[in-house]
């Protein structure tokens, strides 16, 4: 355990930087083990009127304990938002009792014993948004039932050169860039 901590404390430090510190951009919690059964990261809005809209249940892509991005099975949404809306519902009523309205996003881990445990609230545009409101563009209208997210792909190409390299994907509606930053020596496409 020890060393995990270690690698998780390693990699947050690594990450913040002198403008983002005062954000206090991580904590670190440390409960009792849980054993987990599944991940259900919940993506909603909360109303002005205080009514939680569910938008969407996608899965995180992890590489050594940190997010790299999501993804998001269409076909699986009616289940996975009917099995996890009670503890969703709470989370945004939760939000709206303190004044909050807008999108956010909760992180639920389901035990093997079908509790679930709210591991992190987002009270913003969570990440993997973007992905819940893109059903009918993948899957209804090109028959896709998995999308994912990426939002920190290094790209070796100028933005034209990756365009024309992926203009039959980007035509057919494949593949979206949502942002494009780059710098004098890297590109970063998400």
């Amino acid at each position: 355990i020890a060393t995990t901590v270690h690698k998780i404390v390693a990699q947050t430090v690594a990450r913040t930087t002198e403008g983002s510190a005062s954000l206090k951009p991580a904590s670190l919690v440390i409960t009792e083990k849980i054993d987990i059964a599944a991940t259900l990261p919940v993506v909603f809005f909360v109303r002005w009127d205080k009514q939680v809209v569910l938008l969407g249940v996608t899965d995180q892509i992890m590489r050594d304990g940190a997010w790299e991005g999501s993804k998001i099975c269409f076909s699986a949404q009616s289940r996975l938002l009917q099995h996890v809306e009670d503890t969703a519902r709470a989370v945004g009523g939760w939000l709206a009792s303190r004044g909050f309205v807008g999108p956010a996003g909760a992180d639920i881990l389901e035990d093997t014993q079908g509790v679930q445990w709210v591991v992190d609230v987002n009270a913003r545009v969570p990440g993997s948004m973007i992905l819940t409101l893109l059903r009918t563009h993948f899957a209804d209208r090109r028959g896709c039932d998995v999308a994912m997210f990426l939002p920190d792909v290094e790209v070796s190409l100028k933005r034209v050169e990756f365009y024309r390299e992926m203009q039959e994907q980007i035509t057919a509606g494949t593949v979206i860039i949502v942002g494009w930053a780059s710098d004098k020596e890297q590109h970063f496409a998400s």
